[in-house]
């Protein structure tokens, strides 16, 4: 049965599950970037109703937050929630054939702050999903790396950049 615990770091902002974890010198579990030590969840269920608890107490954006911070350590919430908050942010505009209708809830679930996947990897999280006056699909994507912004523009997405001063509406 495989190990489900979700690993969180006592002194930095880093989460993963258990099997991403590095060592101490002394062998126990620590943060694989800053060797902190970790605190622990039992599932990614209750991870993830944790986070949900939170963001429904006000703190809208946190989910997206935390998808995006999955793997990434920071000396703090503070320092992870400013890099978040500097992102590039890209728009790509997905355009629907005559026959191709969005189903219910689809834009909703688009904004979930869950990775968009294109060209065989990860190249950033949703922030935002609209439709467009003509009927196409607007997503708005916090986007990774420059790799990823490369990635997009040499298969010929047409991409809008804006530096993370906008809001996320």
């Amino acid at each position: 049965m495989p190990d489900t615990r979700i690993v969180y770091g006592a002194r930095c902002a880093w989460w993963d599950s258990i099997d991403k974890v590095g060592t101490t010198p002394t062998g126990l579990p620590a943060c694989p970037h800053c060797g902190g030590v970790l605190f622990e969840v039992g599932t990614e269920a209750e991870w993830w109703l944790g986070v949900e608890r939170h963001e429904a107490a006000g703190n809208d954006g946190y989910r997206a937050f935390v998808v995006w911070l999955r793997g990434k350590c920071f000396p703090t919430l503070e320092v992870a929630a400013d890099a978040y908050q500097a992102r590039t942010r890209a728009t790509i505009v997905y355009p629907l054939e005559n026959d191709e209708v969005l189903e219910p809830g689809a834009v909703l679930a688009i904004t979930e702050g869950l990775p968009l996947s294109m060209f065989g990897r990860d190249v950033g999280t949703v922030v935002a999903a609209r439709p467009t006056a003509d009927g196409d699909l607007e997503i708005v994507v916090a986007i990774d790396d420059d790799e990823a912004l490369e990635l997009l523009t040499a298969n010929g997405v047409a991409v809008s950049i804006a530096d993370e001063e906008a809001d996320d509406a």
